[in-house]
């Protein structure tokens, strides 16, 4: 359901996307985490909608409810899972956007590594 609706996501139809995500019920954590995920990857996917994904999050954030924190720790909110998602991928970025040994081990020719090299070259201006 999140994700058919995040493929319908324009500037013109951003409230109504809102409001249906808004009502979709998050019984728990590993819910609300998974809701995010989608939300930041496909953000991270589609650069030119950046502030709509933007606006989406800002409305969301008062949307859904907060779980426990573990062992009395502070609840778990929307706010705090995203910027953990936005913390983790930026941590996750590699340094430079060279291909890896990796990168060059596992690709079978020249235009296939081109073509990661390319889509690392995105996820870091999508990151920006």
């Amino acid at each position: 359901a999140v994700q058919s609706l995040l493929n319908k996501i324009a500037p013109d139809n951003l409230g109504t996307i809102c409001y249906k995500l808004a009502d979709i019920e998050l019984r728990c954590l590993e819910e609300l985490r998974f809701v995010i995920n989608i939300v930041f990857r496909k953000a991270l996917s589609e650069p030119h909608y950046c502030s709509t994904y933007a606006d989406m999050m800002t409305v969301l954030r008062t949307c859904y409810p907060e779980f426990p924190g573990e062992d009395g720790s502070r609840p778990h909110s929307f706010t705090r899972l995203l910027l953990h998602t936005v913390q983790a991928e930026y941590e996750a970025l590699p340094k430079t956007v060279e291909p890896t040994p990796e990168m060059v081990a596992m690709a079978s020719n020249a235009e296939e590594l081109a073509l990661q090299v390319i889509a690392l070259k995105k996820r870091f201006l999508a990151n920006m």
